[in-house]
């Protein structure tokens, strides 16, 4: 064999060489335990949505100011101490039987929170937060078939609609001027909140009101409301106090401008959950004009508050939405229910630690949330076992040139029409 030659066969033995030993290489490193990444630290929480549907023009957005709070908190604030709100929801459309089913995939995920946003299926599903133990931030307003003894798994946003229809009729008799009672009225939704203000209208005597009538109209998508505006209209009371959302509020805004209720003499008022600017933007700046509004909260284009503007900050960088797209029940629950859910969540991991959280340690978090501040919203917020309202304070707002001004100063609710104090009654 020639000098040549053996040159080139002993190359050719080299380079097999090499990639044996580079595959013995290969294979020696894949035996070696590699030291793996921690798995993220996450908490998880569901909601109940209303993305779509008849109720949506109400509740798509302050839904959308929950998911931005959360997202916000995650991104920008690391989480709560590094651990991760992980963030399960559906549309249920305000579906009875969807929020039940929502529920049970929530628990079988493994949820320590949930959140829900229409009372008729907060209520239906109370008792099974009990047994679940899975407790309730509810987005709205308290009911008393909400109570759990002997405790409470549900935890509200703001005072029963019975309880604010209660201080309402004071609010009119305290601000009344002429020797006979105001005469009061009532239109509410085909739901749970409704009839709750129903039955407060008992108490409509002892306040000094005389109570005149209601009429009842269907929750989902009302087309025509004259019938009943006119109805109630010629028992000639003074005021009609109006708890609807959604579509049937529209409607029933328009129709009341159409037949020009105020021009003959009654005086209009909405329950918190009930106009705010997207609804307004619906009906119309003309239908709107002069009607007055219960609310714990700011509009969204108050100027100056911390938590707003924050609110507002978020709906532009996540959405591209400018104040003029939003409302103020977005900023409700962007600014108050995301910070409450993630200090409630804080509270828990701190008493009981990450490994341990539960949502028995998440409702004994609740039940003891004292003086938390929100960025200014609204004054100082807590809850407790007796009283499972997170909001203490009102105030008065009326839509004057399209813009929702303020007509009283924020007062803290009357506590001698809270439930516990009326026997049960509310």
């Amino acid at each position: 064999m020639g000098v040549r030659k053996m040159r080139e066969e002993l190359k050719k033995i080299g380079f097999g060489l090499v990639a044996v030993g580079l595959c013995l290489a290969l294979l020696a490193s894949a035996c070696i335990p590699q030291a793996e990444a921690a798995p993220a630290k996450e908490i998880k929480i569901g909601m109940r949505a209303i993305l779509s549907g008849a109720l949506a023009s109400t509740t798509m957005y302050p839904v959308c100011g929950f998911m931005d709070g959360i997202r916000y908190i995650n991104e920008e604030e690391g989480g709560i101490d590094g651990v991760k709100i992980n963030l399960l929801w559906e549309d249920t459309r305000g579906s009875v039987a969807s929020c039940i089913m929502a529920h049970r995939r929530f628990k079988a995920a493994g949820i320590v929170l949930e959140h829900g946003i229409l009372q008729t299926p907060t209520v239906t599903l109370a008792p099974a937060q009990a047994k679940d133990e899975i407790p309730l931030l509810y987005c709205a307003e308290y009911n008393r078939d909400m109570l759990i003894k002997p405790h409470n798994w549900i935890f509200s946003l703001f005072c029963g609609a019975g309880p604010e229809f209660i201080q309402f009729m004071k609010w009119v008799k305290q601000n009344w001027t002429e020797q006979r009672p105001p005469r009061v009225g009532i239109i509410f939704h085909d739901e749970a909140a409704g009839w709750e203000i129903f039955e407060a209208r008992q108490l409509a005597g002892e306040i000094g009101v005389e109570f005149v009538g209601h009429e009842v109209i269907t929750l989902f998508g009302a087309i025509d409301t004259s019938v009943e505006w006119l109805r109630l209209v010629g028992k000639k009371p003074d005021w009609v106090y109006v708890c609807a959302v959604g579509a049937t509020l529209v409607t029933l805004l328009k129709d009341a401008y159409r037949l020009e209720v105020q021009q003959k003499g009654v005086d209009l008022c909405t329950y918190a959950p009930g106009l705010d600017e997207t609804i307004a933007r619906a009906a119309g700046e003309k239908a709107i004009e002069g009607w007055h509004i219960s609310k714990p909260h700011p509009p969204a284009y108050a100027k100056g508050i911390p938590g707003v503007d924050r609110a507002v900050e978020r709906a532009r960088r996540y959405r591209g939405w400018g104040v003029e797209d939003i409302c103020g029940h977005y900023i409700l629950l962007g600014g108050i229910v995301s910070r409450v859910t993630a200090e409630v969540l804080r509270m828990a991991i701190q008493k009981v630690g990450y490994e341990n959280v539960t949502g028995r340690a998440v409702r004994d978090a609740m039940a003891s949330l004292r003086d938390f501040e929100v960025g200014g919203i609204v004054p100082l917020v807590s809850w407790s076992e007796d009283q499972p309202y997170l909001i203490r304070h009102l105030r008065y707002y009326q839509v004057q040139q399209g813009r929702m001004v303020p007509v009283t100063e924020f007062f803290e609710f009357d506590r001698s029409y809270d439930y516990k104090e009326l026997g049960g009654r509310f």
